[in-house]
């Protein structure tokens, strides 16, 4: 990464803050990368067990940065997906819609306002939705 990535974490040494990255993120040609230049992260999650009893923070660190990159090519925040293109008139819809954070995560904090037009190009705004995540 020849300085166009970008830094998630800096180095401290001997509790010293420096601008030298720890942890950066880089994407080119649509292929993502992390570099963690750091050694003994196994030390790091034995320092989480110490000081919290469980080893969440580095499981999660790890997790999110794996999220990260193998998140897939869309890169849409919202997606609304239905089943076909076009309904009859009493023939009731159903959509499909998942809502992301920065960070590609499903989150349902936000409310959704829907608008659905016709042919004719009228509106029908629908109330607000909450989204409910479903885990397999």
């Amino acid at each position: 990464m020849a300085g166009a990535g970008s830094v998630y974490l800096y180095q401290n040494i001997k509790k010293v803050k420096t601008n030298y990255p720890l942890i950066a993120f880089d994407e080119k040609e649509g292929i993502k990368t992390c570099v963690i230049n750091g050694e003994g992260i196994w030390k790091w999650r034995l320092f989480d067990k110490l000081q919290h009893n469980n080893y969440d923070l580095v499981q999660e660190l790890v997790g999110k940065t794996l999220l990260l990159t193998s998140v897939k090519a869309d890169k849409r925040k919202f997606r609304a997906n239905t089943s076909k293109n076009l309904y009859k008139d009493n023939e009731p819809i159903v959509f499909d819609a998942q809502l992301y954070n920065d960070s590609y995560e499903l989150v349902n904090e936000s409310d959704v306002k829907l608008v659905i037009k016709d042919e004719n190009g009228k509106e029908y705004a629908l109330l607000s939705i909450k989204l409910i995540i479903i885990t397999p």
